[in-house]
């Protein structure tokens, strides 16, 4: 069972490195998008699961490549915001296998994923506004992009965003060993 106010942060087996982020395929890709000022360490009040596969209370689940400086930076940005300790975020750039018995490590990795509050698993645009939807201050534009058109338009948005993320993780972990090296 996955305390309050934790994450959850899946540990490599003992013959398996440990793995960052995705550079692979850019086919259906895809991770958060980089909003506000650096995240700081969002493994930050992190228990250790022998396996990605935790089991969450009626809280939304975040699932999160924490090796990934845009995802890290986003996902520090949304943590820092009132209601974030009713989500689950759960860092899934080191796990051992598959991270929900429905969701595969590579899966996870190509595009951001959350799991509602009733199971269902989402992703991409629809992922996102899934999270606005149960952020305070959010809820409004989480409504807003799940409209029918809109809906379909950041989708979009996000898909054509897959194609520029390996070279805007480069770039942000160039940046991020600039200021901190």
């Amino acid at each position: 069972m996955v305390e309050r106010d934790t994450d959850v942060v899946a540990k490599p087996g003992p013959d398996e490195p440990a793995r960052g982020a995705f550079d692979g395929d850019l086919d259906d890709t895809a991770t958060a998008l980089d909003l506000g000022p650096a995240a700081g360490d969002v493994r930050d009040r992190s228990i250790e699961a022998g396996a990605a596969n935790a089991t969450q209370d009626d809280r939304l689940t975040v699932y999160f490549d924490g090796a990934c400086p845009l995802c890290a930076k986003e996902i520090g940005f949304y943590r820092r915001r009132p209601g974030a300790d009713d989500v689950c975020w759960v860092d899934i750039s080191e796990a051992a296998g598959d991270v929900a018995p429905d969701l595969s490590f590579d899966t996870a990795m190509a595009r951001f994923h959350v799991r509602s509050r009733d199971g269902s698993l989402e992703s991409g645009g629809a992922a996102f506004s899934r999270l606005w939807s149960e952020m305070p201050g959010f809820r409004l534009i989480g409504r807003f992009t799940r409209l029918p058109p809109i809906a379909w338009l950041l989708e979009r948005a996000y898909r054509f965003f897959l194609r520029f993320r390996p070279r805007l993780q480069r770039l942000a972990a160039g940046k991020q060993e600039a200021t901190h090296g």
